[in-house]
């Protein structure tokens, strides 16, 4: 398991906050207004707690395996994993900084419409 696995939840968790942006430009008039604030509810209270789940399936297997060094050989002095493994641990803050950004905005937007 790498961080590459967790990109489909954090696409669930991107609609979540990009919904929250699209309900701003939805006249306040409308019904669609108050079912996309659901909506967007919905997928952010399901796509969070699956993110979280991944991430700490990810960080059991870093316990048990560390981080990922198959590029060193057993004489080397290189301590540090390559780049691209390096960029694959930071796919995991996504979801957290996504998903507080969605809450926050969907929080903003209930105020309005509710």
């Amino acid at each position: 398991m790498s961080g590459v696995h967790i990109l489909p939840v954090v696409t669930l968790v991107d609609i979540a906050g990009t919904g929250a942006v699209l309900c701003s430009v939805i006249p306040a008039t409308s019904s669609a207004l108050p079912r996309t604030v659901l909506a967007c509810y919905a997928i952010w209270g399901f796509s969070l707690p699956l993110a979280n789940l991944m991430l700490v399936l990810y960080f059991h297997r870093l316990a048990i395996h560390k981080v990922p060094m198959a590029h060193l050989e057993a004489n080397s002095d290189d301590k540090w994993p390559p780049k691209q493994e390096i960029a694959g641990l930071f796919l995991l803050i996504g979801p957290l900084g996504r998903g507080s950004f969605a809450i926050i905005d969907l929080g903003t937007m209930a105020q309005k419409v509710f």
